[in-house]
């Protein structure tokens, strides 16, 4: 409250105010700044760029984490070290580098060749050897998006009437969606012996006349012309890993 009241000389009202308060000493409460505020990342562009939820990049990065957490890397709640970058790189098809800095071209989409496939050779793994892989740029158009996507090369002659040795293949993981299994379209098949040696490589899906469905190598070599069944041979299992979307390879 200001006092007014004369200072005893019959002069003009002296205005005095109470004493200030002293200031508190108690330490400001600062402002809860978001890790992302400080290093941005792309995770929620990138999610919404491929289609995809962030329930479904819980499930599929590896190991698996709960949705939440990706929730809270896509804000900065957790922060975005390399660990997480490789881990997430691969899921939303980007370098681990992309995941903070986009690309110059924002229509091409990065895929990483992981494996080798080729008709008529057995071992125990199609896998790639981390020093192997690399990567490819393709168009990153609507029917791919929501679709988790890796690549492989194409050796020997098991397709060399549609791929030529060294093409890359684009392919997306099977997920039990009815429209997967399409007839007359192209898949990444994984054949296991009873002894556990497996081929993998490139081939076609078709039915027969009699309504029983096969799947058969496009080549040239009469090494590669019989067919296989879906169902599997006796000895032999049979399994569709993937399907084709995209296909890069040179001119001869």
């Amino acid at each position: 409250m200001v006092a007014f009241h004369t200072d005893g000389y019959g002069g003009e009202p002296i205005h005095r105010f109470p004493p200030a308060m002293p200031k508190s000493t108690k330490p400001r409460r600062r402002k809860k700044t978001l890790l992302r505020d400080e290093y941005p990342n792309r995770i929620a562009e990138l999610s919404a760029l491929r289609g995809l939820t962030y329930a479904d990049i819980a499930e599929r990065v590896r190991p698996a984490v709960h949705e939440n957490t990706i929730a809270r890397l896509a804000v900065g709640q957790i922060a975005l070290n390399q660990d997480w970058m490789t881990r997430l790189a691969p899921v939303l098809s980007v370098t681990p580098a992309e995941l903070i800095v986009p690309l110059p071209a924002t229509d091409m989409r990065r895929v990483t060749v992981i494996c080798a496939l080729q008709a008529g050779i057995w071992g125990n793994t199609a896998m790639l050897e981390e020093q192997e892989r690399f990567d490819v740029l393709i168009r990153d158009v609507p029917e791919l998006l929501g679709l988790s996507l890796y690549a492989g090369e194409v050796r020997g002659q098991g397709m060399n009437q549609r791929y030529p040795p060294g093409a890359v293949v684009v392919i997306s993981r099977l997920t039990n969606r009815p429209n997967e299994i399409v007839e007359n379209k192209r898949y990444h098949v994984r054949v296991t012996r009873a002894d556990g040696m497996i081929e993998e490589s490139v081939r076609l899906l078709v039915r027969h006349e009699d309504g029983r469905y096969f799947l058969k190598h496009e080549s040239s070599s009469p090494e590669f012309q019989e067919w296989l069944p879906l169902d599997g041979p006796p000895g032999l299992t049979v399994e569709l890993v993937g399907r084709v979307r995209y296909a890069v390879h040179s001119e001869d």
